[in-house]
């Protein structure tokens, strides 16, 4: 297997998602995405991935009417000035998936407060330590004083890790929590594996953002030493298990996640220096070119899987030892 170093994965995630993803740094083998199988050879351009955007909802924070009560908190998660404030208030309604939500945001808040460095001082400092020359200053920034402005809260308030025992008590009035726990049972079950594409299509069905993107990051990191995702009953050729895990929550993005530079992951990843328009943008910085190729027919797959509410093509297998 080819060398792989640690790198952030979009739009930052509930307690364990979006930790980390991996990068490939040998050459790939060009036009291989599954074991045995050649895979088409599109368009390697952004202006393709642009045209692609024509099939997307429109984002939460742009939609004039909300549908129901857990679009109004996915709204709120993304457009929220406040997080500590939402946090509290989205753990007032498990039911529409606050206890998700609190935890995601307290997640991402945490990790920027940790060591209560998140003051007028420090943040400061970090301005001043970007240097003048640097093409992506202003964006770095505007970064760094939007996430000091909406995380300060949790500065001045923060939740103890006692909390999140308490979190545990009310996770099963949680739709989103209770969904992806029933798809990493089945992902880890030797006889879960036939439900697997019910479980997708019953997520799509959902009409839930969150619900949609979580599944699909859920699947997207499944591949390991012992279980293998399948693509048309293929299994993934480890080399692109990285394309596989951006493409299939960047394919969310047509469900009205925010994938733009605005996200959260991304306002994160900006205030580390490396700023970048749009999800598909950092795919295209994070993967090689035969990479990428891949990237682009697994999204494209997972996007007709979710307007078909169709994911057939989809399938998992235990590694024999």
């Amino acid at each position: 297997m080819p060398k792989r170093v640690k790198a952030v994965l979009f739009l930052a995630c509930s307690a364990v998602v979006l930790a980390a993803i991996v990068f490939l740094r040998s050459k790939s083998p060009a036009g291989v995405g599954v074991e045995g199988a050649q895979g088409p050879r599109p368009d390697l351009s952004i202006t393709t991935l642009q045209n692609r955007a024509a099939l997307r909802e429109p984002r939460l924070s742009d939609r004039r009417d909300p549908v129901s009560p857990e679009e109004v908190l996915a709204r709120q998660y993304e457009t929220s000035t406040d997080r500590r404030a939402f946090y509290d208030m989205a753990l007032r309604q498990p039911e529409n998936g606050g206890v998700y939500f609190a935890i995601k945001v307290a997640t991402e808040c945490m990790a920027w407060v940790s060591n209560g460095k998140n003051n007028a001082q420090w943040l400061a400092e970090r301005v001043a330590a970007i240097p003048s020359a640097n093409p992506q200053r202003e964006k770095i920034v505007a970064a760094l004083r939007r996430t000091h402005e909406s995380c300060f809260g949790f500065d001045s308030a923060p939740v103890p890790f006692s909390a999140f025992r308490a979190h545990a008590a009310i996770a099963s009035q949680d739709p989103i929590r209770v969904s992806i726990a029933e798809l990493r049972a089945a992902l880890s079950s030797d006889t879960g594996a036939p439900a697997l594409p019910g479980m997708l299509e019953q997520a799509a069905r959902s009409g839930n953002p969150y619900r949609i993107y979580e599944s699909l990051l859920t699947l997207g990191s499944a591949n390991s030493e012992q279980m293998a995702v399948t693509v048309d009953g293929n299994v993934l050729h480890p080399v692109f298990w990285n394309a596989f895990a951006l493409a299939l929550p960047a394919a969310a993005c047509i469900s009205g996640v925010d994938c733009s530079a605005s996200a959260p992951g991304l306002t994160i990843q900006c205030t580390r220096g490396r700023c970048y328009d749009d999800v598909y943008q950092y795919a295209r910085a994070a993967l090689d070119d035969a990479q990428y190729q891949q990237f682009l027919r697994f999204h494209d797959i997972t996007v007709a899987a979710l307007i078909n509410k169709d994911f057939s093509r989809f399938g998992v297998l235990r590694k024999t030892k």
